[in-house]
């Protein structure tokens, strides 16, 4: 009879932990599920912003040019692309033609 009661009392134990072990690995696994969202929510915005910050860039790179009329003539062309090397791009029209 003892034996049977210990029994009994052992298997009720590891149910008790067997059901505590899934519980604690369902908590766990949302956590790692929260974790891994907030995550992602963080890496997008970070790659939104960076993208932002690279496009304000290019539009001051190039304003440089449109707002500073006292810069050097020789630094302003450097920056334009050759009319020739437009054309033989295959643009046409006339903003890529010389003066």
């Amino acid at each position: 009879m003892a034996q049977q009661q210990l029994s009994a009392k052992r298997q009720q134990g590891e149910h008790i932990i067997s059901s505590a072990v899934r519980h604690v690995t369902q908590l766990m696994l949302v956590g790692y599920l929260e974790l891994q969202l907030q995550y992602t929510n963080y890496k997008n915005g970070l790659q939104q912003i960076a993208q932002k910050i690279g496009d304000v860039e290019q539009e001051a790179e190039e304003h440089k040019y449109v707002a500073n009329p006292q810069m050097p003539f020789s630094s302003m062309a450097a920056a334009l692309p050759s009319p020739f090397y437009a054309l033989r791009k295959g643009f046409s029209g006339n903003a890529f033609l010389p003066c």
